[in-house]
């Protein structure tokens, strides 16, 4: 992420100057460009995204939604998790749960500003991925110090999550796939479509990839912040007419 280029206390902008599409967020009236993100970034995102989506819990997450927490400020996470309407336009407020992918590029101290933006709006959990370096996940929490969670370890978002999530489903595909296998059949069982007891296999999984777009170089975009359209039990994103690429110019639907 380019450095935000910002002056000394209040900027001149406002939220409603933006459009959908533009590739700005904004910090206290100050524009912050959002480049577009590499093929390991935009790719994280989606694997993200599905092992929340799928929680039996959730039924709002959204892909780079732009919240309008203040009249000067908009800031859209990587993944969103609740307060994700089915509505055009920003989103006020702040989601329960938002989670940032941190790779090469990131500027540190707008991530900080970012963090705690959402937690003063009402987010209950940050969580950064860190790409470079250990693989592990930062945990922000209002009031709390943050913490460290590693690869090995388990996330949880009581009252936004019903399940715990392996944290290791944050960064590989293949364990994204066995989380998002084992919350679809918790799904199907709970709503007692099936007779008798069926595993997670081949079929299901080759359900999951094809409802998302997987090819890496085709999820990064310019398309921050995204005004909102979901489906529900859907990832939804955002879209650009300009250089967008596959994940963010639909929503990928898991079926």
């Amino acid at each position: 992420m380019s450095e935000p280029r910002r002056s000394p206390g209040q900027g001149p902008f406002r939220v409603d100057q933006l459009h959908d599409g533009d590739c700005y967020e904004l910090s206290s009236g100050h524009a912050i460009y959002c480049a577009p993100a590499g093929a390991r970034h935009g790719g994280s995102n989606v694997v993200g995204a599905m092992v929340v989506a799928t929680d039996p819990k959730v039924s709002q997450v959204g892909i780079d939604v732009g919240y309008a927490i203040t009249e000067s400020t908009l800031r859209a996470p990587d993944v969103a998790v609740g307060n994700v309407p089915d509505e055009p336009g920003w989103v006020s407020g702040a989601p329960p749960l938002a989670i940032e992918y941190a790779d090469r590029g990131t500027n540190e101290k707008d991530l900080h500003n970012k963090i705690q933006a959402f937690l003063d709006a009402g987010t209950r959990w940050v969580w950064v991925v860190r790409l470079t370096g250990p693989r592990i996940v930062q945990v922000y929490e209002q009031d709390k110090p943050m913490r460290r969670v590693t690869e090995d370890e388990v996330l949880e978002a009581p009252g936004v999550l019903a399940n715990p999530v392996a944290a290791r489903a944050l960064f590989d595909r293949d364990a994204a796939i066995v989380v998002v296998c084992n919350e679809v059949d918790e799904h199907t069982a709970t709503q007692q479509v099936r007779t008798g007891p069926v595993s997670c296999g081949w079929d299901a999984s080759q359900r999951v990839l094809r409802a998302v777009p997987w090819t890496p170089g085709a999820i990064g975009s310019c398309g921050k912040p995204a005004r909102q359209s979901k489906q529900r039990g859907s990832i939804a994103t955002g879209h650009r007419s300009n250089g967008a690429g596959v994940g963010h110019r639909r929503g990928a639907q898991i079926v």
